[in-house]
């Protein structure tokens, strides 16, 4: 009774055809044949499609970006015969057979054979940012089409870096990450009455679904309905990359005439979603002896992989926010897409940001090590100011990250924990302890999205709500639940939230950004306020009666208790790039086995600008799920590809997410109290993604850590600690020779 239902959980009907992709196994080339003979030999296979069977009206292509901008931007159904191969594991068909093992197995008998690739794309099999440099190979911005911002830069950077008294150079390469949601994608199509088709599938937005299956199928949209109950888990990994099964799936059932599942396992969903875009990038940053910034100049490089998908837009987000919370006078930054010949990567929680604020916090360990000023103390003289502008040409008008520093360094006993650690490492020659204060400073912006909602309330003063979002662990079933509670002045029992769907709630944003709560619960809330005028005569009339007597009475007065809008949020001044700045700080304390690279988390203590939190229970637990997923970045998680574009970490003996054993075994997370935002819902911040990139705050104590390590070593000074900083890094890092190891 009760169990919470995803998409892959979806009741299957009697004659359901189970879907497997055959892939390429090469990652330059042109596509030359495709032989299904033995698939089609094997036990319950009812049917192979490839790139021939697109119905007709329908196209070979699920990308985001229209066709129209070139092969850098479509994305195949099938990759058809004639065509190059971007890299290894795009669909080549899909097996349809009477179940998912069947399906599965018989996708392995699939073969293709391949020529030498045209002069369309790369030469060579590129894997690394650094090849695609060295090779020329990046994704230029298109006239009219996707394009992304190449550079930002104010004041006279040539002057800062002359009046500095200090100057560091240096590089930092971070990698890739993959979403590892608790469902893979997967999504579920029956055709319906009147040529139709009904797609279930866990994805973020639905209106990139339909669309899709409308450009597969070539069925107009009212004859394509999307359903997601809830999902499973995404992380900017069901925006785009479910559009591929769900368009699949629906043109699978389409042209059998049957209802379709794909489902990808574990491993397949590893290498065939890129996840996270690697980012490299290079720093020159110029300081006075007093601490003050002079000058920063940063180029930055991220992995789009084999198209064009939303490596952009991410790196815009790279370098809007790679100023974090600092003001430097005279900054300048450049960016380049490159193009490899491996999955397209795509948006992950904070894309771009994680990395490119990584690439500031870096520039300032290494600026304190230079000035041997201890690295808080530097940050905080170089924090914005109110009145200040960003290098966008943004002014701060609300900055509480001042407060937010002070506050967890005297709560969390920042001076005290130092100390501690300083006399632990004394005292301990092959274990070493770390401490480190970490801030952020994220813009946030609901502009230039929507969001539906429809509310029913019935005669015996039940609700129904039905909105745009997307229900994937974050808690907006809840806030907008406790919207309409708050706005009707009715039980929160009596409400509930159904599933979305585009037949309900047509062409709303995709859920994503952190913001989409706040925007779903805004729209509520006009939809109550309509209600509410609606009700205002009967409740004048009706003043002692509870909710329930107003709903009847409303009802036998012939009051319409259904009501719609689609919510379009006012764009803010010209001026602005974001509505607001969501602030946090993060206090971590590691201990570090110096000869097996074993890191223990030992304490974390966060501080976080929620404004007025519309659910603290829910928002703490984003700030934990954000904090603890950068955990696994900064010190677990190894995408590796092998050198002819194969993934080799591809489940969890390879690859490994955080588990139990790397939450810290303190963890205490404050909400600032005190501290409304009046540019959010009901005063309120969003919480899913700002807090992700404080988990730098653990690979900056491990490095303090590995350091400490190193001058017992006898070597001090800069160096580079890699991510993710795991026990090999470590080992390798701390210097430690055999000779050390001799007893005298």
């Amino acid at each position: 009774a009760g169990g919470a239902t995803y998409a892959s959980a979806q009741p299957l009907p009697t004659g359901t055809l189970f879907g497997a992709y055959a892939y390429t196994t090469v990652a330059i080339g042109t596509l030359t044949a495709v032989d299904v003979t033995a698939a089609m030999a094997m036990p319950g296979v009812r049917r192979v499609l490839t790139a021939a069977d697109i119905p007709a009206g329908g196209a070979n292509d699920v990308g985001l970006m229209p066709a129209v901008f070139g092969a850098a931007t479509t994305e195949y159904v099938f990759v058809p015969p004639g065509a190059d191969v971007g890299c290894v594991g795009q669909p080549i068909a899909l097996v349809l057979a009477d179940s998912r093992p069947r399906a599965q197995l018989a996708a392995k008998t699939v073969t293709a054979t391949y020529g030498a690739p045209t002069a369309k794309g790369p030469a060579k099999v590129i894997t690394t940012i650094a090849e695609a440099i060295a090779a020329g190979s990046s994704f230029p911005n298109i006239p009219n089409g996707p394009s992304h911002t190449p550079s930002l830069s104010v004041g006279d950077v040539s002057a800062g870096f002359a009046a500095a008294d200090k100057i560091v150079t240096g590089s930092l390469d971070t990698p890739g990450q993959k979403h590892f949601y608790m469902e893979t994608q997967v999504a579920f199509a029956e055709p319906a009455e009147g040529d139709a088709v009904v797609v279930h599938c866990g994805a973020q937005g639905l209106d990139f679904v339909q669309a899709a299956v409308q450009k597969v199928t070539g069925l107009p949209m009212h004859r394509i309905t999307v359903r997601n109950r809830r999902t499973g888990g995404a992380f900017g990994g069901k925006i785009a990359r479910c559009i591929h099964v769900a368009g699949c799936a629906a043109m699978a059932a389409r042209v059998s005439g049957r209802p379709v599942q794909i489902w990808l396992d574990r491993e397949e969903d590893c290498a065939t979603i890129g996840g996270r875009e690697p980012v490299y990038a290079t720093y020159k940053a110029g300081v006075k002896s007093d601490g003050t910034l002079t000058a920063i100049q940063i180029s930055i490089y991220n992995d789009s992989g084999c198209i064009i998908e939303t490596s952009f837009g991410d790196m815009d987000m790279a370098l809007l926010w790679m100023d974090n919370a600092y003001y430097c006078g005279a900054y300048s930054a450049t960016t380049d897409v490159m193009h490899t010949t491996l999955p397209s990567t795509t948006a992950m929680r904070a894309p771009g940001v994680v990395q490119s604020v990584m690439v500031m916090e870096t520039i300032m360990e290494h600026l304190a090590t230079a000035l041997s000023m201890p690295a808080d103390a530097l940050r905080a003289a170089n924090f914005y100011k109110i009145g200040d502008k960003t290098p966008y040409g943004e002014q701060i008008k609300y900055f509480s990250l001042d407060t937010v520093w002070s506050t967890i360094k005297t709560s969390a006993d920042f001076d005290g924990k130092q100390a501690a650690a300083a006399a632990f490492n004394k005292a301990n020659r092959w274990r070493k302890r770390g401490v480190a204060l970490s801030p952020i400073k994220y813009g946030l912006a609901i502009g230039g999205t929507q969001g539906g909602c429809q509310i029913h309330v019935y005669p015996d003063g039940s609700v129904q709500v039905n909105h745009g979002g997307i229900e994937m662990g974050q808690g907006i079933n809840v806030k907008v639940a406790q919207t309409v509670s708050y706005a009707l002045g009715c039980p929160l029992e009596s409400i509930e939230v159904t599933g979305t769907n585009t037949d309900v709630v047509p062409i709303a944003s995709c859920t994503g950004g952190s913001t989409t709560s706040e925007l779903c619960c805004a729209a509520a809330k006009l939809v109550c306020d309509t209600l509410n005028t609606r009700l205002e005569p009967v409740r004048k009339a009706n003043p002692k009666a509870p909710w329930a007597g107003i709903v009847g009475a409303a009802g036998g007065a012939g009051v319409n208790l259904s009501a719609e809008t689609l919510y379009q949020p006012p764009p803010g001044p010209m001026s602005s790039t974001f509505d607001y700045f969501a602030y946090g700080a993060a206090i971590s304390v590691v201990e570090v086995d110096v000869l097996t690279g074993e890191t223990e988390l030992i304490s974390t203590d966060i501080l976080y600008d929620c404004g007025v939190s519309l659910n603290p229970q829910v928002d703490v637990g984003q700030v934990e799920g954000a904090f603890i997923m950068g955990v696994g970045y900064y010190t677990t998680e190894h995408v590796q590809y092998d050198t002819s574009g194969v993934l080799t970490s591809r489940g969890t003996w390879d690859y490994k997410p955080p588990a139990m054993t790397d939450i810290p075994e303190s963890i205490n997370i404050t909400l600032l109290p005190d501290a409304p935002n009046p540019a959010g819902f009901l005063r309120s911040k969003a919480s899913g993604e700002p807090p992700y990139a404080l988990a730098m705050s653990v690979h900056f104590a491990i490095r303090s850590a590995v350091e400490s390590a190193r001058a017992d070593a006898g070597t001090s000074g800069w160096f580079s600690l890699a991510i993710p900083a795991d026990p090999a890094e470590i080992v390798g890092t701390c210097l430690t020779t055999d000779a050390m190891l001799t007893l005298k």
